[in-house]
C-alpha cells in the first residue's frame, strides 16, 4: 500500500510505502500512515510553528484518533489495527501540543473530485510504487494465521474472519 499527503503551502507533498499488509488488510493502515507522515512533515517543515489542518477522507482514522483524545476510556494500542503507526501519530501530536501548536483533523469526502483529496491520492500512488521509502515493515509480534480456501491462500492476524474460519474447521472435525 502507498500513503501520501499534499501540502497546499508550497504545493508539495510526501509519500511512503506502507509495509505489513497482513497485519491490517484494509486501507486504514495507509490512512494512518498518511496522517503520520503529514505530521512528521509539519514538524520538520520550516514554518511548522503554525496551526495544522489535516484533511482526511478516512472516517475510521478519525474514530481511531478520537479514542485517544478524550477522557473516560482506556484503549489498548496493541489491539488497535495499525497500532504501530498510531503510536507514532500520538507521539507527534503530543510534541505539537507541548509546543502549543493547534492541530485539527477534518473529514472530507473521497472520490468526489475534491482537489486536496485527489492531490493526496496522487502522492499515495507514488508511495505504492516505491521500494526505497518503505516504513512500518517490522513485525509487531502479532501471530499471522494462514489458511487455504479453494486453492487461494489467505493471511491475517486474529480477526472475526480468522475466528469464524477456526470455528468452521473445528466443527468439520467434530462432525467426522
Amino acid at each position: 500500500m502507498g500513503a501520501g499527503f499534499y501540502r497546499h503551502k508550497g504545493k508539495t507533498g510526501g509519500f511512503c510505502k506502507v509495509g505489513r499488509d497482513e497485519e491490517c488488510s484494509s486501507s486504514n493502515r495507509a490512512e494512518h500512515a498518511a496522517a503520520c507522515i503529514a505530521l512528521e512533515d509539519a514538524i520538520a517543515y520550516a514554518s511548522s510553528l503554525r496551526p495544522l489542518i489535516l484533511l482526511t477522507d478516512s472516517k475510521c482514522f478519525l474514530m481511531a484518533i478520537q479514542k485517544w483524545i478524550r477522557e473516560g476510556i482506556d484503549p489498548s494500542i496493541k489491539a488497535s489495527p495499525g497500532g504501530d503507526i498510531l503510536r507514532e501519530i500520538l507521539e507527534l501530536l503530543r510534541a505539537r501540543i507541548d509546543l502549543g501548536l493547534f492541530t485539527l483533523f477534518v473529514k472530507i469526502k473521497s472520490h468526489r473530485g475534491e482537489f486536496f483529496n485527489e492531490m493526496a491520492d496522487r502522492w499515495a500512488d507514488k508511495g505504492r510504487h516505491t521500494e526505497t521509502k518503505a516504513k512500518w515493515t517490522s513485525l509487531r509480534q502479532r501471530p499471522i494465521f494462514t489458511w487455504t480456501t479453494l486453492g487461494i491462500a489467505h493471511r491475517s492476524t486474529m480477526s472475526k474472519v480468522v475466528k469464524t474460519r477456526a470455528h468452521l474447521m473445528a466443527a468439520r472435525l467434530q462432525l467426522r
